[in-house]
């Protein structure tokens, strides 16, 4: 009897409280994150300009809140572009973050969020269903050009069903950050900045070396072509032969359109299939002007092609 008594103590010694042996459980602080009213303007983070992003050279360019743990959205503005799951054909979208860790925290990181102005959560990683939180260990990390002594970044994907404000909340041991983002979901990586900036380039080039056939291809079948707007004489096409006509007439009289930035869309899952960008273009017409405009340029999202595209406007 008094062994067993002894074998019970024994046993109840080893035993510790719920949770006290999980080193994540203190990093699980309840949630702090703002709510916004539907519609309500998105309070992005600022970039930390404490840092010098060029050269801890994240992807994403910087990252964003007070840190220590930075998230480097591979957008601007504070946007993170996701794209529809073309690979497990699930309803959750998926984009990639960089989370920088500086080399002055060295523990544990553990991420959670949701949407601030709707009730959808924002998860991670995953196939179909994604995690509903993202954990760093002290020891994870790639490498790249760049990174810092002491430095760790971790790569992963953010997974929403829904366009719209989010927050995630970032816990260390010392600490508890929220970081705020918009999330823009691409209906296809057809629309999607990265194809489009190349897609326009190449455009760009055909038209200025009077590749008239090249830059209509650009264009779907009834795409429409309307630059410069208030000229003496008007130039709108419709169909590939009439915006070849004016490709061709233009570079007869030595217009050259060079691209200094694409303004890609807010949100890319408009619910017409379409992506609406901006494109700002420096102008010149041999012996007339030279100056700098905007372009507005519609995207077909199941295609990649130009269904609009207005601008420059003529400028005397």
């Amino acid at each position: 009897m008094a062994a067993s008594a002894c074998a019970l103590l024994a046993a109840l010694a080893v035993i510790r409280p719920g949770g006290a042996s999980d080193p994540w459980a203190k990093l699980h602080r309840p949630l702090h994150l703002p709510q916004l009213a539907p519609g309500a303007a998105c309070p992005v983070s600022r970039v930390d300009q404490r840092l010098d992003w060029k050269r801890i050279n994240i992807f994403g360019g910087s990252g964003i809140g007070r840190g220590p743990v930075y998230p480097g959205l591979g957008g601007s503005g504070g946007t993170a572009y996701a794209r529809s799951d073309d690979q497990y054909g699930g309803p959750w979208a998926s984009g990639k973050v960089f989370w920088y860790v500086r080399s002055s925290y060295r523990g544990r990181v553990l991420i959670r969020g949701h949407r601030l102005d709707g009730p959808e959560r924002l998860g991670f990683n995953g196939r179909r269903l994604p995690a509903r939180e993202l954990r760093i260990e002290p020891w994870d990390s790639v490498s790249w050009e760049g990174q810092p002594t002491g430095g760790r970044g971790v790569p992963s994907s953010v997974r929403v069903r829904t366009p719209g404000c989010y927050g995630a909340q970032i816990d260390g041991a010392t600490f508890s950050r929220v970081v705020v983002f918009t999330v823009a979901v691409q209906r296809s990586w057809l629309c999607g900045p990265d194809t489009v900036n190349r897609s326009l380039a190449g455009m760009l080039d055909a038209f200025n070396t009077g590749r008239a056939r090249a830059f209509s291809r650009g264009f779907t079948v009834s795409g429409r072509f309307e630059p410069y707007d208030g000229a003496p004489r008007r130039y709108i096409a419709t169909r590939h032969g009439a915006i070849e006509s004016i490709v061709r007439a233009r570079h007869r009289a030595g217009d050259r359109w060079t691209t200094f930035g694409v303004l890609p869309p807010a949100d890319l899952n408009n619910g017409l299939g379409e992506a609406t960008y901006g494109l700002n273009l420096h102008v010149k017409r041999r012996g007339t002007a030279s100056y700098d405009q905007g372009a507005k340029i519609v995207i077909v999202c199941t295609s990649g092609r130009v269904r609009i595209w207005l601008g420059p406007v003529w400028t005397i």
